[in-house]
């Protein structure tokens, strides 16, 4: 069903049988509700009206807008996110020109002889309604790449983000498998129209196209591909249009469901992140708080000044700045230091960038990549990094992709590494507000120790985030030297034993099947027995790899090191000076 503020659909929602039937505000919208409305909710399908009634969120007496600072009319797209609406009603129609981005993106990556067809909601719309979808936000196509390998697919879509950087392309990095293009400066008249490009290959006899689609899937279905007309332009889809629509979506993709969300099988997920990763986690919701309420994002600064700590190298990366480069009062640097942000989010980098115009990078910490190529481009010489209230943010994973290895890059060069972090359970805890989250000081000591770190503890102090008051804890990391015991109390993984994570999995995997021993008659022993086969082959894949890729990012860490020898640019007044772009190595 659609939600309709004033005639302008704002909301759409999909009904799933025996659901409950009261549905929150989601936050995007929550935060703007003030004024007055007529509101209605209507069926989606056929357009009848279910309710109707004026609303009124405040005493302002105005009249409830919901649009961007361009005054266009916004709407909530199906991942419940602000976004400019395609087709409004009112007379405006962006889809011509997001036809024409998606035109430019398409030649672009057939330039770079590369096979595209389009997928989503671009092939549904002129497929099913002859026209591109008018409550959609974006463009999405693919590449086909015949070799299938994860690591091969990562290196073609990494050399793909620099050729199209090279056009004059902006490029975010969603995963080693999944692009978001936006076009060249003044190729667009509307700078937030992009199109997604997602990586597609066969393995196995599935079809894969991260980060949803996984399932059987012929060649012959796919190749060659069939024309489909855009809006009078031709443009490539599957064979099998339809059984392709029906993997991505489900067999009612007949029936239009504006409010239709993805749902991917925990298989399918847990398979594409650990080939691919995910760089973006939160990323959305630190853009819109960086938009609508700066002040909020930087709560570091407001940390009692009781835990002083003076950072020692002549460059100092701030990760994770928000919209502050300059770091907060309790931490000192040497006169003349050069303080670098990072941060993935582009409305904090803007407000970070303010009228100095220091140095600020886009750098998710999560994208190992990107990190190491960051590192790279700063100047010769020892480096210190500052993480403040950002590593409680992210799940362990992310965590060691590219935190913990920069970590070990500044320690190693001589430099200090200090983390503030949350270490106290929210009142309020939420998934979706990364700002409740926090961290137990064994769980970040455990995680150090796997890089061969320690970490000292600092001291404990309280700041107000989000206008609750929160406990903190700040430490410093040093290399951790043979034999040493760790000083903070590392709890044992299981049973007191140092255990690796694939022997720990194996471990829970042994268990799985003693407890399914028991019942396999009432539960398909077969489904039983194919999971679990599918589970260890996925694990065995992992063991593969894992000795020899830990083994190939400590030399290359190494190599990134030494690299640096070269990138002194003094200034006048004998300070380093950052160079360089933070555009990863193919």
């Amino acid at each position: 069903m659609d939600v309709i503020f004033n005639d302008q659909r704002i909301w759409s929602i999909s009904l799933v049988e025996e659901r409950e039937e009261f549905f929150p505000w989601p936050p995007a919208l929550s935060q703007r509700l003030f004024g007055s409305a007529e509101v209605a909710v209507v069926n989606s399908a056929d357009g009848d009206l279910l309710a109707q009634q004026w609303l009124v969120f405040d005493d302002s007496g105005k009249a409830f807008r919901f649009e961007d600072a361009r005054g266009r009319p916004l709407m909530l797209n199906k991942w419940l996110r602000p976004k400019p609406m395609l087709a409004d009603g009112a007379g405006s129609d962006l889809r011509n020109e997001l036809l024409r981005v998606l035109m430019s993106v398409r030649d672009a990556l057939e330039s770079l002889n590369h096979r595209v067809f389009v997928v989503g909601g671009t092939a549904l719309g002129p497929y099913r309604d002859g026209d591109l979808l008018a409550h959609d936000d974006d463009a999405d196509v693919a590449v086909f790449l015949e070799d299938g390998h994860p690591s091969a697919v990562a290196r073609s879509i990494m050399r793909l983000s620099k050729d199209l950087r090279a056009l004059g392309y902006r490029v975010r990095v969603h995963s080693f498998a999944h692009l978001q293009v936006y076009p060249p400066p003044r190729q667009s008249l509307d700078d937030s129209l992009y199109v997604d490009v997602f990586a597609a290959y066969f393995s196995r006899g599935n079809l894969c196209q991260p980060f949803h689609v996984r399932g059987p899937f012929k060649r012959n279905q796919l190749l060659p591909f069939r024309d489909l007309p855009i809006r009078g332009e031709s443009f490539n889809a599957p064979a099998d249009l339809e059984a392709w629509l029906e993997m991505n979506y489900d067999e009612n993709w007949r029936t239009p469901q504006p409010g239709f969300q993805l749902v991917t099988p925990p298989a399918t997920a847990r398979r594409f992140n650990s080939q691919f990763g995910s760089f973006n986690m939160h990323r959305h919701f630190w853009e819109l708080l960086a938009t609508e309420h700066p002040e909020e994002v930087n709560y570091a600064r407001l940390a009692n000044v009781d835990l002083d700590v003076r950072l020692t190298s002549r460059t100092v990366v701030n990760l994770g700045c928000g919209t502050k480069v300059d770091l907060p009062s309790s931490v000192s640097t040497l006169p003349g230091s050069v303080v670098v942000g990072i941060d993935y989010s582009d409305a904090a980098r803007e407000c970070a960038r303010g009228e100095l115009q220091p140095e600020v990078f886009d750098v998710s910490f999560a994208n190992y990549n990107a990190v190491l190529h960051f590192v790279a481009t700063l100047p010769a010489g020892a480096f210190d990094v500052f993480a403040g209230f950002v590593a409680e943010g992210q799940d362990p994973r992310r965590r060691k992709a590219g935190f913990w290895p920069m970590m070990r890059m500044a320690v190693k060069s001589g430099g200090l590494g200090t983390i503030d972090f949350l270490d106290s359970l929210a009142e309020n805890y939420s998934f979706d507000d990364p700002r409740t989250w926090h961290l137990h000081l064994d769980e970040l000591a455990r995680e150090a120790s796997g890089f061969g770190l320690a970490v000292i503890p600092i001291g404990s102090g309280r700041v107000m985030v989000s206008d609750r008051e929160r406990t903190y804890t700040r430490v410093k990391i040093e290399c951790r030297s043979a034999g040493a015991q760790s000083p903070v109390a590392i709890s044992p993984v299981s049973e007191g034993k140092s255990t690796s994570l694939m022997k720990e999995v194996k471990r829970m995997l042994r268990r799985l099947r003693s407890a399914f021993a028991s019942f396999r008659r009432s539960v398909a022993p077969a489904e039983v027995a194919s999971e679990i086969a599918r589970l260890n082959a996925e694990i065995d894949e992992l063991r593969e790899d894992q000795r020899r890729v830990s083994e190939l990012a400590d030399m290359v860490e190494e190599l990134v090191l030494a690299s640096r020898a070269g990138n002194g640019h003094p200034n006048d007044d004998g300070a380093p000076r950052v160079t360089g772009s933070v555009e990863g190595p193919a």
